[in-house]
């Protein structure tokens, strides 16, 4: 189980960083911060950050109850934590495109 701990936490951790990285160069795309896309992020956020919070409870709560051994315990709690995280920083760059895409449509409807 150590072995698997090694590997699994290190590349979860890496793939976490590589989507943030991908959130960053969405909200700076054009060399600045537009606190729109700073709203939008933040507010796509709070549900994954919300629903992680439940199921890491919920799971301390069954591994207190079901005697896991604890070698396995980092392991399922990290697990879950980076995919939580990866859905909430994923989650906040879809909306900071969709919020951009929503802005340019109605420019150009404005326009027309």
């Amino acid at each position: 189980m150590d072995t698997l701990a090694f590997w699994v936490i290190p590349l979860g951790v890496i793939g976490v960083l590589a989507l943030f990285v991908r959130l960053l160069r969405t909200m700076y795309r054009d060399g600045r911060l537009d606190p729109a896309d700073l709203q939008a992020a933040r507010s796509a956020q709070l549900l994954p950050l919300v629903v992680l919070v439940v199921v890491l409870l919920g799971e301390i709560l069954l591994f207190e109850g079901i005697g896991l051994p604890v070698a396995a315990i980092p392991l399922v709690i990290g697990v879950t934590a980076l995919l939580g995280i990866a859905w909430a920083v994923e989650r906040a760059r879809r909306a900071v495109r969709r919020a951009r895409f929503a802005t340019s449509r109605e420019g150009r409807t404005a326009d027309s």
